[in-house]
């Protein structure tokens, strides 16, 4: 992304192409149209360099193809740990550990922040079953798996303790 970020996870929705880049220090998700990245188009983008004796790319922020930059209210430490997409919606959904809640992005012609939903604490794990329309985010410090409804108001329709 445009600035320093630490990329801790991204997703794509096969069904538009767009690849989702969630920036946690700047509460901002990045989209990129995957049909303009090609593997020998990658050094148009940046430099190569060594860091901790592995090769990383770094992008210059005019380079990229930039579709959109969605900035996400109380966004910091947004997507550290899950994102996923459910590709027959449309819709996005990226944890956010920092204000424990996940969020909602919706993707089309211009993707776009729809809202932020309240889930355990410090929600990690994500997954979206498109045909149940439910989305599971597994909360590691409440010990607990919050069950969303994929479709607006997005409620929560169950919270399923975790026991050892």
């Amino acid at each position: 992304p445009p600035q320093a970020c630490s990329l801790w996870s991204v997703a794509v929705n096969e069904t538009t192409g767009h690849v989702f880049v969630p920036c946690p220090q700047l509460g901002q998700v990045f989209v990129l149209q995957e049909s303009q990245i090609s593997v020998l188009g990658l050094e148009a983008l940046g430099v190569l360099e060594e860091r901790n004796g592995h090769l990383a790319l770094v992008v210059s922020p005019a380079a990229a193809p930039w579709i959109a930059e969605i900035s996400v209210p109380g966004g910091t430490g947004l997507g550290e740990e899950g994102i996923a997409v459910d590709t027959t919606t449309g819709r996005v959904f990226i944890t956010n550990a920092g204000n424990d809640s996940v969020v909602v992005l919706q993707d089309g012609s211009t993707p776009a922040y729809v809202t932020t939903v309240s889930v355990g604490d410090q929600p990690q794990g994500i997954d979206v079953n498109p045909t149940t329309q439910k989305v599971y985010v597994g909360n590691t410090s409440s010990n607990n798996v919050t069950v969303l409804s994929a479709s607006s108001p997005f409620t929560t329709v169950a919270t399923i303790p975790l026991t050892p």
